[in-house]
């Protein structure tokens, strides 16, 4: 309990340590306010407002991870379609033209991908909402095929004997760390900014 004055009949009166508000002297009836009220959530309104507000005006992590992803995606089109492209075109000149057709088929299908994975990369660095969806999903589906492709895998022959032409010795494909790191690494980013507020209001 704190013990003050009032402030009209200057009697004493009893409050509670906590109290704050609008009271009326229990003598002479008249009103005066005590205390002050905790200005945290005040505080805290006003720098989620200020973070908000920051987010808006200096957009430099949206940028980053939109220019990421096309970057990313744009050099995994071009680095796996090159390769069936390449052997579609020599396998043409060979004279297994339906062969070679099909192999620059696949690879014009990847430098497609590379193409959608450029374009969404851009438009999440415009602030499209759903190219940053776009984004994470294929985040996650390519974070998903890194650990799938290793587990699907099968062994490799280290050793062969010269004679019987028998594998000897085996390894094991070795887990793709590099690139399930970049692809989480990614998805957490992108995931982190879709549902994250300060993140989401950067996004139309």
């Amino acid at each position: 309990m704190v013990l003050i004055e009032c402030p009209h009949c200057e009697e004493h009166i009893e409050l509670d340590d906590d109290a704050v508000g609008l009271f009326a002297c229990p003598h002479c009836e008249g009103e005066f306010e005590w205390g002050e009220e905790e200005p945290s959530s005040n505080v805290m309104r006003d720098y989620a407002s200020k973070n908000h507000d920051h987010f808006l005006s200096h957009p430099a992590t949206r940028i980053t991870v939109g220019v990421t992803v096309a970057t990313l995606f744009g050099i995994l089109g071009i680095f796996i379609g090159i390769g069936p492209l390449l052997l579609g075109v020599i396998f043409s000149d060979l004279g297994a033209g339906s062969f070679g057709g099909l192999l620059i088929l696949t690879g014009l299908f990847f430098f497609a991908i590379g193409g959608f994975g450029i374009f969404v990369g851009v438009m999440t660095a415009k602030g499209k909402l759903w190219a940053l969806i776009t984004s994470f999903v294929l985040s996650v589906i390519m974070t998903i095929v890194q650990v799938l492709g290793w587990l699907v895998s099968e062994d490799g022959c280290a050793e062969v004997d010269f004679w019987t032409g028998e594998c000897v010795e085996t390894y094991s494909e070795p887990f793709p760390v590099f690139g399930f790191l970049i692809f989480i690494t990614l998805a957490g980013c992108i995931g982190t900014m879709l549902f994250h507020p300060a993140g989401r209001y950067q996004f139309d």
